[in-house]
């Protein structure tokens, strides 16, 4: 099954991804939210290594609370006790229920697409007007230096620059390759 999700073409996978989270935006009822949430409980079954992406969604657990905790806080309306309101309750549950959705659709297409994919499907969207593609496979590679600490005492300038090049030798032998 973990093959039916990861050989789907990336570019009808980021279109669906777009979709949901455009669904996150427009969604104002539980029933919506709940229909937006099957997708992401279907490819999480599907996905073979569910462990990794529990770990990658933990992390976003910090920036949902706040975000909520922002919302109930600061939205005016009736109190419910010092400083929280009904409303700010209400507004606070739905961006957390967004933001976890979003978060979902992201982690979900990130899990089951390589590096290279992710970077060939957002050069497709934008037809390759703001690089992103090649700004991801950059930032992969930063990341990738920074982390193997093989170029520890290094600038971060140089580091980067050193990523940078890196992608661009990698994008001309993809090119090389697709042009024979």
């Amino acid at each position: 099954m973990n093959k039916l999700i990861t050989q789907l073409d990336p570019r009808i996978k980021l279109i669906f991804i777009l979709l949901g989270l455009i669904g996150c935006v427009i969604a104002k009822k539980l029933a919506e939210f709940v229909i937006l949430a099957i997708p992401i409980l279907v490819g999480f079954t599907l996905l073979r290594n569910k462990r990794e992406l529990i770990l990658r969604a933990v992390v976003f657990i910090p920036l949902i609370i706040v975000t909520c905790g922002l919302q109930l806080l600061f939205t005016p309306g009736r109190i419910i006790t010092k400083g929280m309101t009904y409303e700010g309750l209400y507004n606070g549950i739905i961006l957390g229920i967004r933001v976890s959705l979003a978060v979902g659709y992201s982690l979900i297409f990130i899990s089951s697409t390589s590096a290279i994919e992710i970077a060939k499907s957002l050069d497709w969207i934008t037809k390759r007007k703001l690089k992103l593609g090649e700004i991801v496979l950059i930032t992969l590679q930063f990341i990738k230096l920074i982390k193997d600490g093989s170029l520890r005492y290094k600038s971060p300038v140089s580091i980067l620059n050193y990523a940078i090049e890196r992608t661009k030798n990698f994008t001309n032998s993809l090119n090389a390759k697709h042009q024979n």
